[in-house]
């Protein structure tokens, strides 16, 4: 039936759309569209499950149970994702990083400074310390020192060390003097002289009267002192042919003089012989006292033609006998030892000796 033909007041049958025919526009101008298929129910989650809790908290805070906030996903939130928020984001990051490197620096400053305190305390303390470790080793060394001359002092009534040896000659070398001349037959005499007093014009120099007796005539040979190489005249003042003792004049003045021992050694002492004549000034053997008496010091220094007339020391560089080759007081030659005349014994003639004892004051001999 055409449209025109229904009775007035009668319904327009509705068409149901086809997939080839499209809804007809309504009266406002708006199609007709179909409202969106009903999404199935969720379940509500038991009373009192674990799926109830959790969907009370994510009520609580806002979030989904999906990683929603408020509909939008939890990243969106957290993460800048503009341009500006990213700088705001590495610059919030570079401000903590500077905070965290001035904290550190400030934390080492503090440790270094602190370090620095303490080193400089230990090190003003280590003068003291270093000063007080050296008196203490020094303390001990002394004693050490003393302990080994106490152990060792028998010893070196044994033996002498050549340290020993070295310096009597450096002591007592500006002391002598290499004597030389001529005996009866024109042919060399040697011997040595020590100088046992001395003032500001001549020095005295006592001898061997062996070495010196051709001189001891007229005429006879002149007498020359060597000493430091130099050849000096000198003139026989006095003599004892008994004891083989000669005094002679050097004139110079002013030169140092040997000391006299205070007393007469003892058998079994060290002794020491010595000459003017040597590399340094002076020549020394060594040996020991076999006897003491008045007549003489018995001993087995070895004494050779030029040591005759020089020093018997002790091993303080002491005077202790004047050297002879020849002074034999027993009347016959005793094999391998020799007999020193005793200081004392240079008062009798050569030596003006006010105490009856040589000493270094000794003035002029008395002449003959």
């Amino acid at each position: 039936m055409a449209s025109s033909d229904r009775p007035p007041g009668e319904a327009r049958p509705e068409v149901p759309p086809s997939a080839g025919n499209p809804p007809l526009p309504d009266r406002l101008g708006r199609s007709e569209v179909p409202p969106p298929p009903a999404r199935p129910a969720r379940r509500a989650p038991a009373a009192g499950g674990d799926d109830a809790k959790v969907a009370a908290g994510a009520a609580a805070l806002g979030v989904g149970t999906a990683g929603t906030v408020a509909g939008r996903p939890l990243r969106y939130r957290v993460l800048p994702r503009s341009a500006i928020g990213i700088s705001v984001a590495i610059l919030a990051f570079a401000l903590g990083a500077s905070l965290s490197g001035v904290v550190l620096y400030s934390y080492y400053e503090y440790r270094l400074t602190t370090n620095e305190a303490k080193v400089s305390k230990l090190t003003s303390q280590l003068p003291d310390e270093v000063k007080k470790a050296q008196d203490q080793l020094k303390a001990q060394e002394a004693s050490a020192q003393a302990l080994i001359n106490e152990q060792i002092k028998p010893l070196k009534s044994v033996l002498a060390t050549g340290e020993t040896l070295q310096n009597l000659v450096s002591k007592s070398a500006p002391s002598l003097y290499f004597v030389h001349t001529l005996d009866q037959a024109g042919q060399p005499s040697v011997g040595t002289g020590s100088a046992v007093a001395s003032d500001s014009k001549q020095t005295l120099l006592l001898t061997s009267y062996t070495v010196v007796q051709a001189a001891t005539r007229k005429p006879g040979p002149d007498v020359f002192v060597r000493h430091g190489g130099n050849d000096q005249k000198v003139t026989v003042f006095t003599w004892q042919e008994d004891k083989d003792l000669a005094l002679i004049i050097l004139p110079t003045g002013n030169q140092p003089k040997l000391d006299f021992a205070p007393s007469s050694p003892q058998p079994g002492e060290r002794v020491f012989a010595l000459s003017g004549l040597g590399g340094q000034g002076a020549s020394i053997t060594q040996g020991f006292v076999a006897d003491v008496s008045a007549e003489g010091i018995q001993h087995d220094s070895r004494v050779g033609t030029q040591f005759q007339g020089g020093p018997l020391l002790n091993s303080n560089g002491q005077v202790v006998g004047i050297l002879s080759r020849t002074y034999s007081p027993l009347g016959f030659p005793v094999a391998d030892v020799y007999f020193a005349v005793p200081p004392k014994a240079a008062c009798e003639k050569v030596l003006q000796c006010p105490n009856g004892t040589p000493s270094n004051s000794s003035g002029n001999g008395g002449g003959q």
